[in-house]
């Protein structure tokens, strides 16, 4: 806001009241499509985070904070974003179907055996 001051003055200065209102409006219109559109654009790619998750965290933060807290909220998502990306758990599937030609209940007994996140019932146990 402050970089439109000296065009608007000097448009006051030498245009008039008018010609200084209009870029007024312009420059106030020019900043906000700016800022929740074009910037999450590149600053996603700078980022590597997800373009919807930049625009959503710029319109969130301007919702929340007004204009200063819409332009911090892209460092804000990428710091979160590479939060859960390296410290979430992550947990391997695994899947056999018996119309795989290579499918054993070994094979089964040995994945779940592997997974403790399986719930195993007394059928299993028994095998």
């Amino acid at each position: 806001y402050i970089g439109a001051a000296v065009p608007i003055l000097l448009t006051l200065a030498l245009q008039g009241l008018t010609a200084a209102v209009i870029l007024l409006i312009w420059t106030l219109i020019y900043q906000q499509l700016e800022n929740y559109f074009l910037s999450p654009k590149i600053s996603a790619k700078t980022m590597e985070i997800n373009g919807g998750v930049a625009f959503g965290s710029a319109l969130a933060g301007g919702a929340i904070g007004g204009p200063m807290l819409a332009f911090m909220s892209l460092p804000i998502a990428a710091l979160v974003t590479s939060f859960v990306k390296n410290f979430s758990r992550r947990y391997p599937l695994a899947y056999f179907s018996p119309y795989d030609g290579d499918y054993t209940e070994e094979d089964e007994d040995a994945a779940v055996e592997a997974n403790p996140h399986v719930m195993r019932d007394a059928e299993s146990e028994a095998r």
